[in-house]
């Protein structure tokens, strides 16, 4: 314990002013004590990002398979629908190809005497030669050509007769 006098306040003030950074600064010459290795944390990983590498190179081939639903209208006097198949190849941010091929459900119609039945079997090819990609958006004009038959048939009338009608778009 120590002891300070001062004939006034201000002295004594002044003098725990001086002992208290005398204390200070010996404290601060210490190191501090090592942490208890069993309550220090484990060190946390960084976060991996994603290497370039795992993009996909503009000039790398791409393929696609697919399905979707159509409706092919002013082929029959009802659209008809169908499932078509597709396969796309190309490049990656280059042209693509895309093949389809499509065969529509029977869908009969009415007529005056009886009813008529219809079914599309048809292909298209398109051909998409430019890509323009901006961040999520893609834009790709495409040219294509479909050829098919159309099979007509007439049912419930006395003298059914049928035939098929090839036809291009």
């Amino acid at each position: 314990m120590r002891e300070v006098d001062g004939e006034t306040c201000k002295e004594t003030v002044a003098a725990l002013v001086v002992v208290v950074a005398l204390a200070i600064e010996a404290s601060a010459s210490e190191p501090p004590p090592a942490p208890d290795p069993a309550l220090v944390p484990p060190p946390v990983p960084a976060p991996v990002r994603a290497a370039a590498s795992a993009r996909i190179a503009p000039h790398e081939r791409w393929f696609a398979v697919g399905t979707e639903l159509a409706r092919y209208q002013g082929l029959a006097p009802d659209a008809l629908f169908g499932v078509p198949v597709f396969a796309t190849f190309g490049r990656a941010q280059g042209p693509r190809v895309r093949v389809a091929f499509a065969r529509t459900e029977q869908r009969s119609a009415p007529v005056s005497a009886g009813s008529s039945a219809f079914r599309w079997t048809g292909g298209r090819l398109d051909g998409s030669p430019l890509r323009f990609v901006r961040g999520r958006f893609v834009v790709s004009p495409a040219l294509g050509v479909a050829v098919g038959v159309l099979d007509g048939r007439g049912t419930e009338v006395e003298m059914p007769g049928g035939g098929a009608r090839p036809r291009s778009g």
